[in-house]
């Protein structure tokens, strides 16, 4: 079932099907409507044998920062997880259905910028799975992380650009997964593709439930010590500076990365001239900011002044400033 059962997709994949020996039936329908799901299952029920399982895959990504998403940006992600797999339910519950696989995504545990209304949907998919398991029904709830070759992020190459920290999936493990989920009730959420990920870059070092997941010999970029060769990049770059304004675009540099890791921008998005506030850096990620540029740079400045920073250059200059890794000879003094 799918809004979009008329289109040559579906046709192709349909006849595909029959060379296996399978009969594919396509038929359009709306899940978020509960009308259109009773219909499409009527018509399912008319002309094939009985429904022995159900793999929900239905998916809208509708990414914006909170702040600035529109209600039909939040509906628009948020309906065919939480409204179409609930009327999937509904239409079964009854019924002696030997799968009901729900594809969820590794965003609902994660949390992943910008798309907070597809995290809460791929959440409420994970937490029905539970519930249905809870009333001896059969569930499954898989949590795919990136997939390379097939899917949304292989069409979308500005997400996939985004999303290049995490390992890719081959498609022919997620069929494996798939498989397994049908084969048998998981009693929880499977998540598939969170191992491998860059442990920096994806965020999983800003979240301790994974520190489990930490290769072993993983370090922060900052040194503890007072030698160079233990410095990460950025208090390197700052204490072998030849000039403040060098140890200044070091830090815009590392600001701009940690915007672009934040809320997965192109770094060429990132005007240091502006407001860090332009890109949507509110309390939560300010405080991601903060840790970083304490442990980076080894300086201390407060969630106030990332805030109230006029540009990107602006703040860096407070933190080349106050960095413990800077030659004080370079700081300009103060009139």
């Amino acid at each position: 079932m799918s809004r979009s059962a008329s289109v040559e997709k579906v046709r192709s994949f349909s006849e595909e099907a029959a060379k296996l020996g399978c009969q594919a039936f396509a038929s359009a329908c709306d899940i978020t409507n509960k009308k259109s799901v009773e219909a499409a299952f009527d018509i399912c029920e008319q002309n094939m044998p009985p429904i022995r399982g159900v793999i929900q895959g239905a998916m809208v990504l509708q990414d914006s920062l909170v702040e600035r998403m529109t209600h039909e940006q939040w509906n628009g992600a948020v309906r065919p997880k939480v409204h179409g797999s609930w009327n999937l339910h509904q239409r079964l519950h009854s019924k002696d259905v030997d799968f009901f696989v729900l594809l969820s995504s590794l965003s609902g545990i994660v949390g992943l910028p910008g798309q907070c209304n597809y995290a809460a949907g791929n959440a409420y998919q994970d937490a029905l799975a539970n519930f249905r398991l809870s009333q001896g029904l059969h569930a499954a709830a898989v949590d795919i992380g990136v997939v390379q070759a097939v899917g949304v992020v292989a069409e979308n190459d500005k997400l996939a650009a985004g999303l290049k920290h995490w390992k890719a999936l081959t498609e022919e493990q997620v069929l494996q997964v798939i498989g397994s989920a049908i084969l048998s009730s998981p009693q929880d959420s499977l998540l598939v593709g969170i191992e491998g990920a860059d442990w920096t870059t994806s965020g999983l070092d800003r979240d301790r439930r994974f520190t489990p997941l930490k290769p072993k010999g993983t370090s922060s970029d900052h040194g503890s010590g007072g030698k160079r060769g233990g410095m990460g990049e950025l208090a390197a770059s700052i204490a072998t500076a030849s000039d403040f304004e060098e140890a200044c675009k070091a830090v815009v540099t590392a600001i701009t990365r940690q915007l672009v890791d934040i809320f997965m921008m192109d770094e060429g998005d990132v005007d240091a001239a502006k407001s860090l506030t332009t890109y949507g850096v509110d309390s939560l990620s300010a405080v991601e900011l903060r840790n970083m540029l304490a442990l980076r740079a080894g300086a201390e400045v407060s969630i106030f002044e990332i805030m109230q920073a006029t540009s990107v250059n602006a703040l860096s200059a407070v933190v080349a400033a106050k960095s413990s890794y800077i030659d004080a000879i370079l700081v300009p003094v103060k009139e």
